[in-house]
């Protein structure tokens, strides 16, 4: 049964409106030490705040490709902490089909190379995973209103009941899922 609720809007819209905004990541990290936010929500944060790619690269070379703060957003009088949710991994492997690649650059790949994170389609294994460790983060935290986009179904290309069943699983009335 879907506890947590579905918004129709940009996620930004809630900054300091909601003690938390997750942002979708992928866990490649470049050899400057930036994490790639090339597309989506990661895209929009990397644009929105200054060297927060840096920041995250950062801590994901020091705690993994994990659920994590990432930095705290003022919004007088509040705050917004800013958290990397992963949809993908730092590297995969393509697979003989190549259907685990996102489709505008799978003609670079050939079944069996590695292939950078932000290449891949998000995985439901990890997903599963991050909502684990977002809501024990929550939890943690005693957070009460934390926005999500919808993860791995824009640029991760995953199908959305397939994404939606697990949120059902994991998620309560504290977590807002935002799509456009």
């Amino acid at each position: 049964m879907r506890k947590w609720k579905l918004v129709v809007s940009n996620v930004w819209n809630v900054l300091g409106k909601f003690e938390a905004i997750c942002i979708t990541t992928n866990g490649f990290v470049t050899r400057d030490g930036r994490a790639v936010m090339g597309r989506g929500v990661a895209k929009q944060a990397k644009d929105k705040f200054n060297r927060i790619d840096y920041v995250l690269g950062k801590l994901i070379k020091r705690n993994g490709n994990i659920v994590q703060k990432i930095t705290t957003v003022s919004v007088r009088p509040t705050r917004t902490v800013l958290v990397a949710f992963p949809v993908k991994p730092a590297y995969g492997k393509c697979n003989r089909k190549k259907d685990n690649i996102v489709s505008h650059v799978a003609y670079k790949y050939n079944p069996g190379d590695k292939v950078p994170g932000f290449h891949m389609k998000a995985d439901l294994n990890l997903i599963e995973k991050s909502l684990k460790q977002l809501v024990k983060l929550a939890d943690n935290e005693g957070w009460k209103k934390i926005a999500l986009v919808m993860p791995g179904v824009g640029n991760g290309k995953l199908n959305r009941n397939e994404v939606e069943k697990l949120l059902d699983r994991y998620l309560d009335s504290r977590f807002y899922i935002f799509v456009l």
